[in-house]
Formats: C-alpha cells, structure tokens, sequence
C-alpha cells in the first residue's frame, strides 16, 4: 500500500508539472513573475528509506531489545506532509507537518502472529535564507522540531497455555534541531518542486510498559523502563515536495 501510495504521488506530480509548464511557459518568458509569498508544499520524505518490517526476533527477545534502534525505524516511516512556507525576498518562515498511523500483522520464523500498530506526529517551525537565480532558488536555514512515537505490539503464543501472549507499549516525545540546505526550481510562475537535506539532532524520552497473559516461569505480571537518548542523522533518504507559490 505504502509502494502505491508512493508511485500516485510522482504520477501527480508529474502531471501537474507538466500541465503548468504548458499553460505558463510563454508567459514566464515575456514577463519577469511576480514575487510570491505564500507557498503551500505537498511533501514527500524519506522514498529511499527501508520500509520493511522490523525482525520481529530483534523486537521481542529482551537480549536483543533496543529502544534506540526501535525510533530510528520508526523515524524513517515520516513520509508524507503538508507545509507553509511565508516568504520574503530573502528570507522565509517556514513550518510543515507529518503525521501517519497503520497496523501491521505478519508472524516471525517461529510463526507466532505479531499485531503491530503506530501513531507518529512531527511538527516544524523554521527560518531560512534564500538567493535566488532566473529560475532557481537556493536556501539554508534551521528548523526546530517537536515529535512523538506511539507504539503498540502483541506477540500471540503458539502455545499460551505453556508460554504467555506479550504485550509492549513503546511511547517517544522529544525535541529536534535541524540545519539545512536545498533548493527549488521553477516550473512556472505559481509552481515549483524542491528538494533539501538536514542535519537532524533529536533527543527524546520514552516509556516501554510489557505484560504478560500469565507468569509462566517466573516471569512477572509486568515490566516497565523509563530511557532517554539521542540520534543525529544526515537526512532524509530522499526528499521532493511539491509547491503552490500564490
């Protein structure tokens, strides 16, 4: 669903590009365009990133567990989002939004069923320099960033009786800061695409509460661990957006 999704979104774009540039080409050539200052971005981020399922061995099995390793997966599932963007000659306020939610059901090597689901929201409020050329513009800026990741996991036993059904909630909250550098192109006069990379430094705190249907050997009705941590990226693993200039 998420491949489809993906290739909609460049069928799209690439048709409404191309319808723009027919109806305004000769118009942008006799006439230097109007500044613009509002720019809405459609937004897609992170198209080269692995979305396949997390091992769910690496997930469950205590030994192997890794909240840092959980949330850069889970970063990775930011694609789509919808942003503004206030220009002025030089410089730009800039903000956008990724939010996504979906279940998962697959089973592991031991062909024990996993339900997996998540909720993820990341919100941006940034500045930015931009010089621009005839039909190009170049930009840097800094964005800050607030996020959370809700995660919710059932590992159903092939043997509840004998071994208990687990379940884990995973839950992040935290703050980033992201530099960075990109450009846009003019396709017309109120349309363009745009592409950019960040540094991205998040920090964030977290919470991961497992229980169990039964206290099979030993185990306790529950465990819960409280972490922080950090991660630096240089990212996305790919980035286009789509932009109406009014």
């Amino acid at each position: 669903m998420m491949k489809l999704l993906q290739h909609f979104f460049l069928v799209v774009l690439l048709f409404a590009t191309t319808m723009s540039y027919s109806q305004e080409e000769e118009k942008m050539k006799k006439e230097k365009p109007e500044f613009k200052r509002h720019e809405i971005r459609i937004i897609m981020e992170n198209f080269f990133g692995n979305k396949e399922a997390l091992d769910n061995y690496q997930i469950w099995n205590s030994a192997n567990f890794s909240n840092t390793g959980t949330y850069e997966f889970y970063n990775n599932k930011f694609i789509y989002g919808l942003g503004y963007n206030f220009n002025f000659k030089n410089f730009g306020i800039r903000t956008k939004g990724f939010y996504s939610n979906y279940d998962e059901t697959y089973f592991d090597s031991w062909k024990q069923e996993n339900i997996s689901s998540a909720e993820l929201l990341r919100l941006t409020l940034g500045l930015n320099y931009q010089k621009h050329f005839e039909n190009v513009t170049l930009f840097f800026g800094v964005d800050i960033s607030y996020f959370k990741i809700n995660l919710e996991q059932t590992l159903l036993s092939t043997n509840p009786s004998s071994y208990p059904d687990t379940h884990q909630y995973t839950n992040y909250k935290g703050t980033g800061i992201e530099p960075l550098v990109g450009f846009r192109y003019f396709i017309t006069e109120h349309f363009s695409f745009s592409s950019e990379i960040r540094f991205i430094r998040d920090a964030y705190k977290g919470n991961t509460l497992i229980t169990y249907s039964n206290s099979f050997g030993g185990l306790p009705p529950d465990y819960e661990l409280d972490f922080e941590g950090s991660h630096s990226k240089l990212g996305p693993n790919g980035s286009i957006s789509l932009n109406v200039h009014f």
